[in-house]
């Protein structure tokens, strides 16, 4: 994989309960539980010239170790890529279980990739999104992820979060919405 395909993996998708305060940066933990299912990126603040569609199917281990099955659809070669990739917990005021920020590894060579941290959370189970940030050697990066697969509707209260943050709404690219890895799988195809 090249090094734009290694910054498009890293998603990660965590929920904090609402009581948390969210623009404070004292997330004291995050309930991995429900980090379980697909998630989709909507938007980052990349200016890459290669425009993926890219969703994540997250499973939770007991140790608080979080598993993510990446699918990347390029819809100008109509062609699907999967990677796999494991959330390390860092830190944790209380346990792994409840971590907020994780090391990202690719599980087919355990390769580190960076660093993934949650800034913002909206927990609702169908509309939610998630504000992250990531860091590498070689890209320091903002992703949106959410539940839904078009989740424009949610944009005014994505803006209004982003703005929270001090990040300009205005900066960020918005991804299409035609997940083709996932209609491919669902016809049955195998990639």
């Amino acid at each position: 994989m090249g090094v734009p395909t290694l910054m498009f993996v890293f998603l990660v998708f965590c929920y904090i309960d609402k009581s948390l305060e969210r623009n404070t940066g004292k997330h004291t933990g995050l309930d991995h539980n429900k980090l379980s299912g697909r998630w989709y990126l909507f938007m980052d603040n990349r200016s890459s010239t290669v425009r993926d569609n890219t969703f994540g199917d997250f499973e939770v281990e007991s140790d608080g170790k979080l598993l993510n099955t990446l699918y990347r659809y390029f819809p100008d070669l109509q062609e699907c890529r999967t990677s796999s990739l494991m959330f390390q917990p860092i830190r944790s005021d209380s346990s792994p279980e409840m971590a907020v920020e994780f090391e990202v590894i690719r599980r087919s060579t355990n390769d580190v990739l960076g660093t993934q941290k949650m800034l913002y959370i909206d927990d609702d189970s169908a509309n939610g999104f998630v504000i992250m940030h990531q860091e590498s050697n070689l890209m320091d990066t903002y992703l949106v992820v959410t539940r839904s697969k078009n989740p424009s509707d949610q944009k005014p209260a994505i803006n209004a979060a982003l703005i929270d943050l001090n990040l300009n709404p205005e900066i960020f690219y918005e991804k299409s919405a035609n997940y083709g890895c996932e209609t491919m799988t669902e016809q049955g195809f195998v990639f």
